[in-house]
């Protein structure tokens, strides 16, 4: 059986829609899936206790990236900036497009850049002048900063 609810933002909705699925209703529910929002698991575990909370692939990427990969990257940028390697910490400032984007996604943009696609078009209305994807951004980073103990995963 499978049992979807759509709930409002406002803690007393999250409250109210988790009350609203009668004990009945749900007996035959094992899990719900809601995204990492404290007040979705805090509503549906006071009234359903025994149902299992499952949380949804992107947020979990996102929590991984936000949680670890840049506190991994801030640490990082600290100790090769007590280290005295500026120019090192510096150009790992401006890695997490590279730590983050998944191999499929930064290939794709590399073609593209290759290809010479045009990411924004020019508006002399607006006065913006027309963006074309551009690339290499994994060989940039990777000679930017090569003594760092925070690898890079492997060029294909």
């Amino acid at each position: 059986m499978c049992c979807g609810l759509c709930i409002p933002r406002g803690s007393r909705s999250y409250t109210t829609s988790a009350t609203s699925c009668s004990l009945s209703g749900c007996l035959h529910v094992e899990a719900i899936a809601c995204d990492m929002n404290a007040d979705f698991e805090c509503a549906f575990l006071k009234r359903h206790p025994y149902l299992d909370i499952v949380y949804e692939y992107f947020h979990l990427v996102k929590n991984f990236n936000e949680k670890v990969i840049c506190k991994v990257r801030k640490d990082e940028q600290a100790r090769l900036k007590e280290e005295g390697d500026v120019e090192a910490a510096r150009a790992l400032k401006h890695s997490k497009y590279i730590l983050k984007s998944s191999a499929d996604t930064r290939e794709r943009k590399e073609r593209d850049a290759r290809a010479g696609k045009v990411v924004s078009r020019g508006s002399a209305l607006f006065g913006k002048q027309e963006v074309v994807q551009r690339g290499g951004a994994r060989k940039a980073t990777r000679s930017s900063y090569p003594k760092t103990s925070c690898p890079l995963p492997a060029t294909s």
